[in-house]
């Protein structure tokens, strides 16, 4: 975990385990907390090496008493050791998370730069694999977050198949958390669909929506269900989605979305939309650097296009 160079200089390469660090980590490890489980019992009443002169013993009328607080007591100190350390050893995993999606992205780009020329069907597979990774790092950051295990993710990008063809936003990635059959029923998002026109309308493609109840959301038509959400309802039932806005020319464009999904309602809140928002803006600026860059699609320069006219060429604003 560390290195000590001198005793105010120390080498960290990961922070998860430091939540064993200080007095707070001492007393929530297992055998620290055991220990002082067994202090406490050996030391109940007036042991018999203790002085009576110093500690007279209690009577027999009030051990009871004395006994029911001493469990209380003991109870709520062992059980507020064990909530802090899950709580620490959390934060700690959510902060790791973070830098692992960074890190991730980092080691993308520095890698394509390395290859040199390589076949565009290639760069676009590392994109891909990019692309799932990220949606498996969210899938599991948001499941920290919430404490939900029916958590995944995906990523939809802008495409078109030249000048005259509408804009769509089609799936590159999910998570494996996701039905691995969703892949072959996959459709477009074309860009009148009510979610898309709803990023792009409201706030000017900033921030996230939060859909507490997908299916109360249809009932009250703000959400359209695709084919592969009948197929399989019990995927997601809830989610949170941000846009990723390519912004390389000063010009707003939402270059694609990103989806957080639970297969529980009600689990997203607004305490969410920054976490996601860290997420959308890192991926964004990676996958359009690396269109710009590498010209890994051909119809992209169609698509940015068509962007900026969606978008009124207004600026997207921080």
């Amino acid at each position: 975990m560390a290195k000590t160079f001198k005793n105010c200089v120390t080498h960290y390469n990961d922070g998860r385990p430091c939540w064993r660090l200080g007095a707070s980590g001492y007393f929530a490890r297992v055998r620290s907390t055991v220990s002082i489980a067994v202090l406490t019992l050996a030391t109940m009443g007036v042991p018999w090496w203790w002085p009576e002169k110093y500690f007279p013993p209690i009577p027999e009328e009030n051990f009871s008493t004395y006994a029911h607080m001493a469990s209380i007591l003991g109870a709520i100190l062992f059980a507020g050791s064990i909530y802090l350390r899950r709580r620490s050893v959390r934060s700690l995993a959510i902060k790791r998370n973070l830098h692992s999606i960074a890190h991730t992205t980092r080691d993308f780009q520095a890698k394509l730069r390395s290859t040199g020329r390589t076949p565009k069907s290639q760069r676009q597979n590392e994109v891909t694999a990019y692309l799932q990774d990220i949606c498996n790092l969210a899938t599991e950051h948001f499941g920290l977050l919430t404490g939900e295990k029916e958590i995944s993710a995906c990523i939809r990008l802008a495409s078109t198949e030249d000048s005259e063809s509408d804009l769509t936003y089609k799936t590159y990635a999910r998570s494996s958390a996701l039905n691995s059959k969703r892949m072959q029923t996959t459709e477009p998002l074309s860009d009148s669909n009510s979610i898309i026109k709803m990023l792009r309308e409201d706030k000017n493609s900033q921030g996230a929506i939060v859909f507490k109840d997908l299916n109360q959301a249809e009932s009250e038509n703000v959400y359209e269900p695709t084919d592969n959400d009948k197929s399989y309802p019990n995927d997601v039932r809830a989610m949170i989605m941000a846009p990723l806005n390519d912004a390389s020319s000063n010009q707003a464009a939402m270059l694609g979305i990103i989806f957080i999904n639970s297969g529980n309602t009600g689990t997203f809140e607004g305490k969410h939309v920054d976490a996601l928002g860290f997420i959308a803006d890192t991926v964004a600026s990676c996958v359009s650097n690396t269109f710009h860059h590498f010209d890994l699609q051909d119809n992209y320069e169609n698509a940015r296009k068509k962007l900026r006219q969606a978008h009124n060429q207004k600026a997207p604003k921080d």
